[in-house]
C-alpha cells in the first residue's frame, strides 16, 4: 500500500520551490543528455564521480541548486549502460 500526502504551499514560498524544482531538472536534464555524448565519443560510461564533477560549481553559475541535491541526482543516473532502466543506485 502506497501513502499520498497532499501539503499546501503557501504562496510566498512558491518561487524558490519552482525555482529548485528547475534546478533539479536542469541538472537532470544535463546529466541525461552528457552520458550517452561521453559514452560515444569516448567509448567509456561516465562514472558517479565524473558526472559529480561536471556537476560541481553549478551553483555558483546561478542554478538555484543545493549540491546534496546535485548529489542525489548523480547518484540517481549512476546506472551503466548493461541495466536496462533497472533500479536507481540511490
Amino acid at each position: 500500500m502506497q501513502l499520498t500526502f497532499k501539503y499546501r504551499i503557501k504562496e510566498k514560498h512558491a518561487a524558490r520551490l519552482n525555482a529548485q524544482a528547475h534546478g533539479v531538472n536542469f541538472a537532470w536534464n544535463y546529466c541525461n543528455e552528457t552520458q550517452p555524448k561521453a559514452a560515444r565519443a569516448r567509448r567509456k560510461w561516465l562514472s558517479g564521480h565524473d558526472l559529480w564533477k561536471l556537476l560541481a560549481g553549478a551553483t555558483k553559475e546561478g542554478l538555484d541548486l543545493h549540491s546534496h541535491s546535485a548529489m542525489r541526482v548523480r547518484n540517481i543516473l549512476r546506472v551503466g549502460p548493461d541495466t536496462l532502466g533497472g533500479g536507481a543506485h540511490v
